[in-house]
């Protein structure tokens, strides 16, 4: 039987306090290799699947071998960090339980791969909260394309008019747009902005604001 609504969350930025780790990891590389790469340049990579971030970054700086060093050095980094845990968003156990407790379908939708999110989610035990899951890996084109978004709603058994998605990149909050869904931004390391409004039907601080908001959240 089909329920009333679905929400589908995020994981980087959203479920896990993950961006910053990510941006911090090259940045970090970056220094240590003495290679120029800005924070702003970084910033652009948010949200989006890890080929097109290295692109992005790639066309930064000069040279593959450079670019190929400062990857695994950062990858590096990034992974000594994982393997640490990361700590998961402020009133994220709280909703993934209610939503649990009351039968509302939830789903994780991410540009990052399968098992990259099973290593970065089984330490929390989150993962069984989720009642499907979309991975990066699993479509052809991931965000800002609504791919990933339409293959969570089969999945989910919820078209997407139907359903919540929870974002906090401009690339994520566009592409649950193109697809038809209701969206919530919950700024992390981007700010709201005129354009992004144009993706964003509303803007919450938490996860504890989006569970407040459950019986409102197809409200005008």
């Amino acid at each position: 039987m089909i329920r009333r609504f679905a929400i589908l969350l995020d994981m980087d930025g959203v479920l896990l306090d993950s961006e910053s780790l990510i941006i911090d990891s090259w940045m970090k590389a970056a220094a240590e290799l003495g290679i120029t790469l800005s924070r702003e340049i970084l910033l652009r990579t948010v949200g989006i699947d890890r080929s097109a971030s290295e692109e992005i970054i790639r066309e930064s700086i000069d040279g593959p071998m450079r670019f190929s060093l400062l990857e695994s050095t950062a990858r590096g980094i990034y992974q000594r960090a994982i393997d640490d845990g990361i700590p998961v968003k402020a009133g994220a156990r709280p909703l993934l339980g209610y939503l649990q407790t009351t039968g509302i379908p939830v789903g994780l939708v991410t540009s990052t791969s399968r098992d990259t999110v099973e290593r970065m989610l089984k330490p929390s035990g989150i993962l069984p909260f989720f009642t499907i899951r979309a991975h990066g890996d699993e479509v052809e084109r991931c965000k800002p394309a609504p791919d990933i978004y339409l293959l969570a709603s089969i999945r989910i058994g919820i078209p997407p008019e139907r359903c919540i998605a929870v974002e906090d990149s401009y690339s994520g909050l566009r592409a649950a747009k193109s697809a038809g869904m209701h969206t919530i931004m919950i700024p992390d390391l981007l700010p709201p902005t005129s354009d992004s409004g144009r993706w964003t039907d509303r803007v919450l601080g938490s996860l504890a604001e989006v569970l407040g908001n459950i019986d409102r959240l197809f409200e005008a």
